[in-house]
């Protein structure tokens, strides 16, 4: 079955969708995040992808702050030289 995300792509997935899967998509939509204009010699994309799971007091201190701070790291074995990146945070389950 084929569903529209929030971005209007479309993806595909082998099982049906249940009345839980429906209810998740509504209420916890994923963004897009458009791949940002690089140069041509560019040849690859490193994605990364956190998902954050807060105790109960963390919970209280996000929900104060309103702020949740996701810090990555890359380590090459090759001097970096430019790059671009793009980035989208969302609430998720």
């Amino acid at each position: 079955m084929t569903m529209p995300s929030h971005n209007e792509e479309n993806y595909c997935t082998t099982q049906p969708w249940t009345w839980r899967d429906r209810l998740r998509h509504k209420l916890f939509p994923s963004n897009y995040c458009p791949l940002p204009p690089a140069p041509a010699s560019y040849a690859d994309v490193v994605v990364v992808r956190t998902v954050v799971s807060l105790s109960l007091i963390d919970r209280v201190r996000v929900l104060l702050s309103g702020k949740l701070t996701v810090e990555t790291r890359t380590v090459t074995e090759n001097v970096v030289g430019g790059t671009v990146t793009g980035s989208v945070a969302y609430p998720s389950l």
